[in-house]
């Protein structure tokens, strides 16, 4: 299966979005004119290694996403936790202190108290407020300096583990919403736009169609108990994606009596899906490994009449039998004359998405 920029024709959309190239004419931007990416943030982003420690997205360094990197406060600026309020309730604090060493106490409270966030994670906890400030934090601490920040410290590292509890619970509902709501239609549009004035372009809607199956029998939003029920979801997915202008993307054919015809055909014919599943406790695997065959066999035959047929095969093995290389009922794709793997899908299915 293609990964999830190829499904939804994400480098097409990409390609028509992009920025308008430097001219001749205009000078160079200053890169450090950003100052939110290059100025007061840049050191807490080389401590994080640009990772939100709220969320841990960032995790593999990508351009698009370091650009839209902020920095969260745990204690923000209305309790006092922005630079110019930390050098002022220092400076009461410890009026003793050189200035010099009232400035890198300042500094080691500002490091304690700022990480790296991204959008999301900043703008869902920046209303957050708490019990104290960082100037109650100082006037309330005992000890030397270096007791004082280590006790303030602390008390922003509990700080900091709710707010990754808070943005935990937030995101498992948003998360819901996006794999439920919001992407079949981002990736819908997608399609369209990719798609722009070209062909049927049927695999594309078979890859994004797939895709999203695959997701609702992961997530367990759907449970199929038949092999026609997973064709159905199959089919939903592609007539969302598809669009009202182009219903005709996929067909459900009816069983023949000879069974030469699959369980599905994409366009006119582009693409034709066989679909089969093997559930625990029916027993007759042996019978079951047979129909897979003679369906792997089909799907050659019907390859070698029509070159320019894609002949797909996308098997589901809930047993544990099919798809278990010590099984005897094993379904070996490349001993059938398809070419594909068997992947994991969840902790019960494995499934397999091969090409004749």
């Amino acid at each position: 299966m293609s990964n999830s920029s190829e499904i939804v024709g994400d480098s097409d959309v990409r390609t028509r979005t992009q920025p308008t190239p430097v001219t001749a004419d205009r000078a160079r931007y200053g890169y450090r004119n950003c100052a939110s990416l290059f100025g007061y943030a840049a050191a807490v982003h080389e401590r994080s290694g640009g990772v939100c420690e709220l969320c841990g997205c960032g995790s593999d360094l990508d351009f698009d996403l370091w650009r839209q990197l902020t920095v969260e406060h745990l204690i923000g600026e209305s309790q006092g936790g922005y630079p110019r309020e930390i050098r002022q309730a220092v400076r009461e604090r410890f009026p003793d202190e050189t200035a010099e060493e009232q400035e890198l106490l300042a500094l080691a409270l500002d490091a304690a108290n700022t990480v790296t966030a991204c959008s999301f994670c900043n703008s869902t906890t920046s209303r957050k407020r708490y019990m104290t400030s960082m100037g109650g934090l100082l006037a309330e601490a005992v000890g030397t300096p270096e007791d004082v920040i280590a006790s303030i410290t602390g008390v922003l590292a509990t700080i900091l583990e709710e707010k990754r509890r808070d943005v935990a619970w937030k995101l498992e509902s948003v998360r819901d919403a996006f794999d439920t709501r919001v992407a079949p239609k981002l990736a819908a549009t997608r399609l369209e736009m990719g798609n722009a004035g070209r062909d049927t372009g049927s695999r594309r809607i078979f890859d994004a169609a797939l895709h999203w199956t695959l997701q609702d029998l992961r997530r367990g939003v759907f449970s199929p108990r038949s092999e026609g029920d997973i064709v159905g979801l199959l089919f939903h997915h592609t007539l969302n994606l598809a669009g009202p202008r182009r219903r005709s993307a996929a067909h459900i054919t009816a069983t023949t009596a000879d069974g030469t015809v699959p369980d599905l055909m994409f366009g006119d014919g582009e693409i034709v899906v066989e679909v089969k599943l093997s559930k625990p406790g029916t027993g007759g695997y042996t019978q079951a490994l047979q129909q897979w065959q003679a369906d792997a066999l089909k799907l050659r035959s019907r390859k070698t009449a029509s070159r320019g047929t894609e002949a797909l095969f996308l098997g589901f093995d809930q047993s544990n039998c099919l798809s278990n290389p010590a099984s005897s009922n094993y379904f070996q794709p490349s001993a059938h004359g398809l070419t594909g793997e068997w992947q994991r899908l969840d902790d019960v299915t494995h499934f397999v998405l091969a090409h004749a």
